[in-house]
């Protein structure tokens, strides 16, 4: 019986060794997000929850940068970016099940200006996703960004 307890607490460590690992195994799948480069920025405050986030300047696997964005509703994220350079944002969700699973991503570009502060807004509907950009006044009033374009997102293979 002993040796049975032992063994089980052994493999309970092993576990538990092997789960406080497997995020920073995962953690080399994408980039982390940067400070921009010396220059004009802007504030972009990601106002969402349980899901994934990038940002791309060149819209390319090479350029993205992986934002770790808040998992409880009531919290958000906001990060600098450089102003005067059209930026691309792609947010989504996955829902995986014993049953069935699924994805949804959705992407936007548009041209920050210097020192504006905007909300990228990562919405689901039931079977949709949606993707809204605001600009935001020195009140704190959400305007839709005039500049904001739907584009396509990108699919980029990470190897471990």
């Amino acid at each position: 019986m002993i040796s049975a307890t032992t063994t089980m607490m052994k493999g309970i460590r092993a576990t538990w060794a092997a789960a406080a690992l497997l995020p920073l195994l995962l953690s080399g799948c994408a980039s982390h997000y940067y400070q921009p480069p010396p220059g004009p920025t802007a504030q972009l405050r990601f106002k969402t929850w349980g899901t994934y986030a990038h940002i791309d300047p060149e819209r390319s696997c090479k350029t993205r940068w992986r934002l770790d964005v808040p998992v409880a509703k009531d919290k958000e994220r906001v990060v600098s970016i450089q102003a005067g350079a059209p930026l691309r944002i792609e947010e989504g969700m996955t829902m995986d099940t014993v049953f069935s699973g699924g994805h949804c991503t959705v992407a936007a570009s548009f041209l920050p200006e210097a020192g504006a502060v905007y909300e990228s807004e990562f919405i689901t509907d039931g079977r949709r996703c949606r993707l809204r950009l605001w600009r935001l006044d020195p009140d704190g009033a959400r305007m839709p960004e005039p500049s904001a374009k739907p584009d396509t997102p990108i699919h980029c293979e990470f190897s471990l």
